[in-house]
């Protein structure tokens, strides 16, 4: 008993040094996981295929490939290529650090094969991607090495499509085949579109491109886009460098650069629809068409005689602005009949739409909003602001709208006229007398506009730069060609149309003025129809679309410069 008391009594003394102990100990004995050293970046590298690859008289029905480390599949399905390409595709499955494909179709006599895994195969840890991976086989005594390499761009922009199209080769060709017909051959464009087949039989073969959206081998959607040649493409023999493992795996790795251009483009729909219909507010609606109109559609509103219509330049998207009637905007539902028949090659195509219109909710009425649709700094010699509002407008009071030249020492109200740019209201301008290097302000006090619905503007300010002359650059082109019909675009550094001219002549002067310093580029469409536009392609009459071409500088526009160039245009 005296020694229990002991013990308490040195426990109690020395508790602080006990506790201290413990957590040195507790400390010391952590366990601590090694570092992972420097990141894995290195993709799965293959030990073996079974049978090898580019094996002949194959008549297996399944492969295994067996890597150096765990590895993933990441969406097989759209990335695997076959060519020639099988009715039922191919099942892969992993198992650890294999890969066992078990092939669900018969094989073809005397034909070479090409599985291309693209982006598919990673590493099970890092996602290290092991890119375009191919297994080669053929069902003859020998390995077809016929091969065909080009590129496929865009028919209007002449970039690279995005979306990495396929590209197949047939054996024949007419307007139906690329709708109906599985291809003999089919490769995947990079992201740079260039594509490249190898292991071609000896033959001739016609080429078709094509944004495969559903991954059917077949143009078969509206949205898909297409390209093709109707001349026949003859492949050749080219010898490739190539990246060869210890198991004869080949990874090419090198393009051949060929002229062979494939144009995308995707087809004027031909067939018409209504695609959406929107009663956004009790009194406003919007329409929007599948594809443009030839012509305005006539509009039939059943519970009223008068209405307001706003539509887009193709014909493809309508607002209806409804009579400011308190009973008819009441109602729930409102009806519409939109005729928007038209005559084709084939006929008269007649299309006639009842939509009803139903509007939801509780509507809290909006402040009557006003914007600029001018682009700032303006030049001194633009004499208007063009302003847009959000309803169409009543009436408006010029005595609450104001014009003032910013600057710390005057406040100065200058004149100003103000007028209807539209057929309903939506869209005024604004003149006035500028004065280079000076600031602006168009004021709207409120309740300066009323709309056709009785909604006016809160208080509402726009700010306004006005350049000099001398800080815009202009740029002079002079044309020679023996073409007609041609139509030029100037782009800034984002592709968008900054200018647009047409001339007929097979020579001329272009001249773009009043250019904000900065960089552009100079496009021309061969108009061969004269139609005053870009038009597509069309695969039923095997039409191509219309050529485009970009001047091959681009040009930097410096304040106050004239830059001349000289564009012969073959």
């Amino acid at each position: 008993m005296t020694n229990f008391v002991s013990l308490l009594l040195f426990m109690k003394k020395n508790l602080f040094l006990l506790i201290l102990l413990y957590f040195i100990v507790a400390g010391c004995a952590k366990i601590v996981p090694p570092s992972g050293g420097p990141r894995d970046v290195t993709p799965p590298k293959l030990l073996a295929a079974i049978p090898p690859n580019e094996s002949v008289r194959f008549s297996d029905n399944r492969i295994e490939f067996r890597f150096d480390e765990f590895v993933v599949l990441k969406n097989i399905n759209s990335q695997l290529l076959v060519s020639p390409p099988f009715k039922i595709k191919p099942v892969c499955t992993v198992h650890g650090k294999k890969i066992r494909v078990r092939l669900m179709d018969s094989l073809k006599t005397n034909t070479t094969y090409i599985l291309n895994f693209g982006n598919a195969i990673a590493d099970f840890n890092e996602g290290n991607v092991l890119k375009n991976f191919i297994y080669t086989f053929s069902t003859d005594s020998f390995i077809d090495s016929m091969q065909i390499a080009g590129q496929v761009i865009d028919a209007f922009s002449l970039e690279p499509e995005k979306t990495e199209p396929i590209v197949l080769l047939y054996d024949y060709f007419s307007d139906t085949v690329p709708r109906k017909v599985r291809p003999l051959y089919v490769v995947r464009a990079d992201k740079s579109g260039s594509f490249h087949f190898f292991n071609l039989k000896q033959g001739q073969y016609y080429i078709v491109a094509l944004n495969d959206i559903n991954n059917n081998y077949l143009f078969d959607l509206p949205s898909e886009k297409i390209a093709f040649l109707d001349s026949i493409i003859v492949p050749c023999f080219k010898s490739a460098i190539d990246t060869i493992s210890d198991t004869s795996i080949t990874i090419r790795n090198t393009f051949f650069p060929d002229s062979l251009k494939l144009f995308l483009f995707q087809e004027q729909q031909k067939t018409q629809y209504i695609a959406d219909y929107k009663r956004l507010t009790p009194f406003h609606c919007q329409i929007i068409f599948f594809a443009p109109n030839k012509t305005k559609p006539s509009i039939i509103f059943l519970e009223a005689d008068s209405f307001l219509t706003e539509t887009s330049k193709e014909n493809d998207t309508i607002q209806l602005w409804l009579p400011n009637d308190t009973m008819l905007l009441k109602k729930d539902t409102l009806t519409f009949v939109f005729d928007y028949s038209f005559t084709s090659d084939s006929g008269n195509i007649s299309l006639i739409d009842t939509v009803y219109l139903k509007f939801k909710g509780n509507y809290n009425a909006k402040p009557l909003t006003i914007s600029s649709l001018t682009k700032f700094p303006v030049s001194d010699d633009s004499n208007n602001i063009l302003l847009k509002f959000s309803e169409p407008i009543a009436n408006i009071d010029t005595n609450k709208i104001f014009l003032t030249v910013v600057s710390e020492s005057t406040t100065d109200t200058l004149p100003l006229i103000i007028k209807q740019e539209d057929s309903i209201g939506r869209q005024y301008v604004v003149y006035g007398n500028w004065n280079y290097q000076n600031k602006y302000k168009l004021i709207f006090d409120s309740a300066a506009v009323f709309s056709i619905y009785n909604h006016c503007n809160d208080s509402t300010g726009i700010n306004i730069t006005v350049q000099d002359k001398d800080y815009y650059g202009t740029i002079l082109y002079t044309i020679k060609t023996k073409e007609q019909n041609l139509i030029f675009h100037l782009l800034n550094t984002n592709n968008i149309k900054i200018r647009e001219q047409s001339f007929l002549s097979k020579d001329s002067l272009l001249v773009f003025n009043n250019l904000p310093p900065g960089s552009y580029k100079l496009k021309v469409i061969f108009d061969r129809n004269n139609n005053g536009k870009w038009d597509t392609g069309d695969l039923k009459s095997l039409q191509q679309p219309e050529r485009v071409a970009f001047f091959e500088n681009m040009i930097e526009v410096k304040s106050g410069w004239t830059i001349k160039y000289e564009w012969e245009i073959k």
